[in-house]
């Protein structure tokens, strides 16, 4: 790599918040992952996420994906979202 990838790269690196991985459930698809608050900052923490397209979906207006914080953070992210009402989800 260059110079000027090798800051490109950094630069995108400063810039990340979080990160997702897409995950096929049982009955759907989703994304589980997490996000950074506070990052630069002592209170920096990553917070876990699931992700699922949004059903209920009756307008442009709408929302296309909804954003839920995962409930069980001592096991890995998204290991067990079988159980979301399937009205939320596709």
């Amino acid at each position: 790599m260059t110079d000027s990838n090798n800051k490109t790269d950094s630069e995108w690196k400063n810039r990340e918040l979080g990160a997702l991985w897409k995950k096929e459930g049982k009955k759907q698809s989703f994304y589980s992952g997490y996000i950074k608050v506070n990052k630069g900052t002592d209170q920096e923490q990553e917070v876990p996420l699931v992700i699922f397209v949004n059903k209920l979906k009756s307008s442009d207006r709408a929302p296309d994906l909804l954003i839920y914080e995962s409930q069980d953070t001592k096991q890995k992210v998204a290991s067990n979202h079988d159980d979301i009402p399937d009205s939320f989800i596709e």
